[in-house]
């Protein structure tokens, strides 16, 4: 199965030369399991970081080969209790009302254009493979990356502040609330 899992863009289109493609062993299509951090910091250190432009920051997401930690944070099947231990350790404030799920750093793919536009390439690609052979898909990746410009990478910026700004107004609109609701009482 073939699969192309890093690529990187932003207002101003896709860093040149940082395409990364490379084929699974898997049929599942589940192709995560196969890329791995050593891979990713070659592709980082060949790919990346030579072809970034001035001042460039770059946003991942929390595929486990994005983010190697010593000491890694507590998964979604973590108690409650053992979640608040884990925060009380790092001198982490929350609320005693807080959720489960409110105690987790979910991961917020509508905030990151790169899921978009990967999102648009993948689309494209299986409505044209009609081979299934690698080197066909990966003409038609890279004819869709030649096709996405910077007018479609701006749209998918754009969306992906507006539904930033969202949250944060929303999230003062909450805050706002509770504090009168605390200084009511």
């Amino acid at each position: 199965m073939p699969s192309l899992d890093v690529i990187i863009g932003g207002e101003m289109g896709f860093i040149p030369e940082a395409l990364l493609i490379f084929k699974s062993g898997l049929k599942t299509g589940e192709y995560h399991r196969e890329m791995n951090s050593g891979n990713y910091l070659k592709w980082i250190k060949n790919q990346l970081i030579p072809n970034l432009p001035p001042k460039a920051v770059v946003v991942i997401d929390n595929a486990p080969y994005h983010n190697v930690q010593l000491n890694r944070p507590l998964s979604s099947n973590a108690k409650k209790d053992t979640m608040k231990e884990w925060l009380d350790l790092r001198g982490q404030q929350y609320s005693s009302e807080e959720t489960k799920i409110e105690l987790l750093a979910p991961y917020h793919p509508e905030l990151n254009p790169i899921e978009n536009i990967w999102g648009i390439m993948k689309n494209w690609a299986a409505t044209r493979n009609v081979t299934f052979k690698l080197e066909d898909v990966k003409k038609l990746v890279l004819e869709k990356c030649a096709n996405i410009g910077k007018e479609e990478w701006e749209g998918v910026c754009e969306k992906a502040k507006g539904i930033e700004n969202y949250y944060i107004k929303t999230e003062i609109a909450k805050d706002n609330s509770e504090n009168e609701l605390i200084i009511n009482t």
